[in-house]
């Protein structure tokens, strides 16, 4: 209240004391705050500024003079404050510092703050620990509510693919087998000792092999294949030759040379075949008509047959006293001999009676006659066949239907070393060139 204010109400109470006859001596306090009070009270402002006005102040902090309304704009915080800041966080303690919320208590496995729900080893989660555990049970590790498994060998673990499985005898985990014999047992050392392999190599099977060489367990075919050559052996190589003789093979005997004769334009008297051949050709690759393969002067001693066997030593005489294909580059004989085979008193002829090895001239001469200078001309005119020839290096035949080699009786004599001429033909032509005398070419024998 200003000081104006307190003179308006102070002046008319001095007037009203005065009047009164209210003295006190000069040295007398006079207590005048009760009429101060009343006469301040009768003049005093509310919360409006209204003299005497009926407005105040709510807890909210609201001035007005309706009662009806104090109070509905603010509320009492957690501590009874109105419009207070402080709030109760989810552990039920009320202060208006955030920063501390939640921290004197936690979570239970439900998400209740403070509660008292815990989650059991089944994983389930509730406040009734009556319960725990009933809603599953502990595997072979002894994990809760886990999926690993005791197998039949006693392993534990939860994967299903190591699983043990039984042996051929039934026991989980064994280590017996059924070997190929189908014997089932643990011991390996003896497999497949109670049957064997048949010729297609099934074990304790039933195919068998006949007397041709013929692999199968069909019993009715036996044979079928092959027929038994002159000495009785199944799909053997012996023949009767034109003496009837059986020949060949395992026989110790080697074919004469049926003598039949043919003259060629040339006037001139042939043998029909090849020394060895069983027949006149029938085409130029008839392997009938191919016969043997002659070293160059040997005798008619078996090492001819073109599946005789080899030896790499030379003879040393024009005789080597064996039948085995002699492995030299260029003579099977040392020292070298140029006289075994000239004529019909040749040392070593091989031709039948009256009949020797040509010279180079009879060959010319008949190559002049062919229609064409090759083998089909060869044939056409002697029926001489591409019979091939057997190296000198290993006994292997070359050149069987491609190629034919004829021995002549002529010979190249030099100094160093002596070769024999021969007739060689292919499709692209025929010539009588020098050729190493180890090598075995074939025989075709004219008329003395």
């Amino acid at each position: 209240m200003n000081t104006k204010k307190i003179i308006q109400i102070v002046a008319p109470l001095m007037i009203i004391l005065c009047s009164e006859g209210i003295t006190r001596a000069a040295d007398q306090e006079v207590d005048i705050s009760p009429i101060l009070s009343l006469l301040l009270a009768s003049h005093e402002e509310d919360c409006n500024g209204v003299k005497n006005g009926t407005a105040s102040i709510d807890d909210c902090g609201i001035c007005d003079d309706n009662p009806a309304n104090n109070n509905t704009t603010c509320m009492q915080d957690c501590l009874g404050t109105w419009g207070g800041t402080a709030t109760t966080d989810d552990c039920g303690a009320c202060d208006s510092d955030t920063i501390n919320n939640n921290t004197t208590c936690t979570q239970d496995c439900s998400g209740t703050w403070d509660g008292t729900a815990s989650l059991d080893d089944c994983g389930v989660c509730d406040s009734d620990i009556t319960n725990n555990n009933t809603t599953c049970t502990q595997d072979c590790n002894d994990t809760w509510g886990g999926s690993a498994n005791l197998d039949d060998c006693g392993t534990c673990d939860n994967n299903p693919y190591n699983d043990c499985t039984q042996d051929c005898q039934g026991v989980w985990g064994g280590t017996a087998t059924i070997d190929n014999c189908g014997v089932c047992d643990a011991n390996s050392n003896n497999n497949n000792s109670t049957c064997v392999q048949d010729c297609l190599g099934v074990w304790d099977g039933t195919a068998i092999t006949d007397d041709c060489g013929v692999c199968d367990d069909d019993m009715t075919n036996n044979n079928d294949t092959c027929e038994p050559d002159c000495l009785g052996v199944w799909g053997g190589i012996a023949y009767t030759d034109g003496c009837n003789l059986c020949v060949d093979a395992a026989t110790g005997a080697f074919p004469c040379t049926e003598v039949i004769e043919v003259t060629t334009s040339t006037g001139r008297i042939w043998m029909d075949r090849n020394l060895g051949a069983s027949r006149p050709a029938q085409s130029i690759d008839d392997t009938d008509a191919y016969g043997h393969l002659f070293q160059w002067g040997r005798l008619n001693d078996g090492h001819q047959s073109r599946l005789s066997s080899t030896t790499s030593v030379p003879s040393t005489t024009g005789v080597p006293g064996h039948n085995e294909f002699i492995l030299e580059n260029m003579d099977w004989r040392n020292p070298q001999s140029s006289n075994l085979w000239q004529g019909l008193s040749g040392t070593n002829n091989p031709c039948p009676p009256d009949f020797r090895l040509p010279t180079k001239v009879e060959f010319d001469a008949e190559i002049a006659t062919w229609s064409s200078n090759n083998s089909e001309g060869a044939f056409t005119g002697l029926k001489l066949v591409v019979g091939g020839y057997r190296g000198p290096s290993a006994g292997t035949i070359s050149y069987e239907d491609e190629r034919g080699f004829y021995w002549s009786s002529s010979v190249q004599n030099s100094s160093e070393i002596d070769y024999s001429r021969a007739l060689y033909i292919n499709e692209n032509g025929a010539d009588v060139g020098e050729y190493g005398r180890s090598k075995g070419f074939s025989i075709r024998c004219i008329k003395d």
